[in-house]
């Protein structure tokens, strides 16, 4: 997965995606984020050090796992 906030300059963004998610189909979104003082946004990423530690799984372990799931449905 791929993210990344920018502030544009122009009405058009050129976008490279790696070589993997070619021939896959993608889905890309684009929206404006609330303007937010920097130190705010600091604190903010601050207060979840730690919150989320050993509860978040890689992207392949959730593919792994809904495999898992779906032989066993079958």
């Amino acid at each position: 997965m791929l993210r990344q906030i920018i502030v544009p300059n122009q009405n058009s963004i050129t976008l490279q995606i790696p070589l993997e998610y070619i021939g896959k189909q993608i889905e890309i979104i684009a929206f404006p984020l609330p303007l937010q003082s920097e130190k705010k946004a600091e604190q903010s990423w601050k207060s979840l050090k730690g919150k989320y530690k050993g509860k978040l799984s890689s992207v392949e372990a959730f593919i792994q796992n809904k495999e898992i799931e779906k032989s066993l449905e079958d």
